[in-house]
């Protein structure tokens, strides 16, 4: 029943296998969740993002994470480094506030368990275009953008290369995604945002479509950065 998890069905899986009719319900949910919803920004994230995670009421979607994890060469470090890719994640306003989200951005991000055994730290990305998104990165150590620390150049080639991984560009000397000149679309949902936290997103043009890339290292960022 409407709010509560119990009874819902969790799968996690490749989103070069999803169904028509998968597809067409994972539509359907970013539509419910977004004024103005781009689908044409959403297939991109789709097809740039490789696991998706869905919550359903029986044979209704409640909710979907997107998310990617891959090992890839990154600017001045010496070896492969583990980047998690962060994605889009919706949910039903009748299962919001109950932890929903959090369990699917985990379920898609199982393969998390894995892979960082071993691994001396991560690469948290992310491609967030409202501050309320941009909060689980900000907790995390080395986050850029931060209006308390001036890019260098070294972020700005981790950027280019982590943009080239989403599948965008970024604007020249900044880390704003831009946008195809379509907003990607605005929640319906009332977000309580501090002015703090929208600072950097000043130049951020939603209207445009832009959006900002957030990274950071876990759990340490390495020396330098």
């Amino acid at each position: 029943m409407p709010g509560t998890l119990s009874g819902l069905e969790f799968c996690t899986v490749n989103t070069d296998k999803l169904t028509d009719n998968q597809i067409a319900l994972i539509h359907d949910c970013f539509e419910n969740n977004y004024k103005h919803a781009n689908h044409k920004y959403f297939d991109g994230s789709l097809k740039a993002l490789r696991k998706i995670s869905m919550a359903l009421d029986t044979d209704r979607l409640v909710g979907f994470s997107l998310a990617g994890s891959l090992s890839v060469s990154i600017p001045r470090m010496e070896k492969e480094q583990l980047v998690m890719l962060g994605g889009i994640g919706c949910i039903d306003p009748h299962y919001r506030r109950l932890g929903l989200f959090s369990r699917l951005a985990n379920l898609a991000g199982g393969e998390r368990e894995s892979v960082l055994d071993g691994a001396e730290r991560i690469l948290a990305c992310a491609r967030v275009a409202h501050p309320a998104s941009f909060r689980a990165l900000r907790r995390l150590p080395g986050v850029i953008p931060n209006e308390a620390v001036p890019l260098s150049k070294w972020h700005l080639e981790v950027g280019a290369a982590i943009a080239e991984l989403y599948g965008v560009q970024l604007k020249p000397g900044t880390m704003i995604v831009q946008g195809d000149g379509t907003p990607i679309g605005y929640p319906n949902i009332e977000l309580d945002v501090s002015d703090v936290e929208w600072r950097v997103f000043a130049s951020v043009d939603r209207n445009r479509g832009d959006s900002l890339l957030g990274i950071a290292w876990a759990p340490t960022p390495p020396e330098g950065w």
